[in-house]
C-alpha cells in the first residue's frame, strides 16, 4: 500500500490508529490513458482483450 501511496495512485487518511484508503480516480485515468496509448503504440491493437 505504502507504494501505491507514495505513487499518488491511492489516498490514504489516519484516523486513529486505522488508516482509510482510496483509489486517486484522476491519477487512475491519467495512468489508464497512458497504458491505453502505450498499448496502441507498441501493438497497434486496442487493449480490450483483442488478439
Amino acid at each position: 500500500m505504502k507504494i501505491l501511496v507514495d505513487s499518488g495512485l491511492v489516498k490514504d487518511r489516519k484516523e486513529g490508529k486505522w488508516h482509510y484508503y482510496s483509489i486517486n480516480t484522476d491519477i487512475m485515468k491519467e495512468f489508464c490513458g497512458f497504458i491505453k496509448t502505450l498499448c496502441n503504440e507498441t501493438t497497434g491493437k486496442c487493449c480490450k482483450g483483442e488478439p
